[in-house]
C-alpha cells in the first residue's frame, strides 16, 4: 500500500499538483488582464475622447487635444497601477507555486522525519 501511494505521489499527483499550479499562475495573469492591458497602454481612458467638430476652429481643436491627452494620461496611469499590482501578484503567485511543489515532493520525506524524531524524542 506504502508503494502504491509513493508511485501515486510522485507520478499522477506530481502531475496533478504541477496542473494545479500552473493552473493559479493562469488565473492571475487572467485576472488582471496583463495582455489586454499591455496592448491598450496607451488608449484613453473608458474610451473618453472629445470629437474636434465639423469645420475647423482653433478653440475647439486644441482643446479636444487637450482633452484625448488627459483621458490617455489618465488610462496609462490607471493601466500602469494595475499592471504593476498585477506583476507582483505574478510574483507571489510563482513564489507559491514554487513552494507548493517543493513541499509536495518533500512531504512523504517529511512525515517519515517528523515520525522518526518524535518517536526519539519520546524515548
Amino acid at each position: 500500500m506504502l508503494a502504491s501511494y509513493l508511485v501515486w505521489h510522485y507520478g499522477a499527483g506530481a502531475r496533478e499538483a504541477w496542473e494545479r499550479a500552473m493552473l493559479a499562475i493562469r488565473g492571475v495573469y487572467n485576472y488582471f488582464s496583463l495582455r489586454y492591458l499591455l496592448g491598450s497602454l496607451f488608449a484613453p481612458f473608458h474610451r473618453d475622447t472629445q470629437s474636434k467638430g465639423l469645420g475647423f476652429d482653433p478653440q475647439v481643436f486644441f482643446m479636444s487635444i487637450a482633452e484625448n491627452l488627459v483621458s490617455r494620461v489618465v488610462g496609462f496611469c490607471i493601466r500602469i497601477f494595475i499592471i504593476f499590482f498585477g506583476l507582483i501578484a505574478m510574483f507571489f503567485t510563482v513564489l507559491g507555486a514554487m513552494l507548493f511543489y517543493l513541499g509536495w515532493f518533500a512531504a512523504p520525506a517529511a512525515a517519515v522525519l517528523f515520525i522518526f524524531t518524535g518517536f526519539l524524542m519520546f524515548f
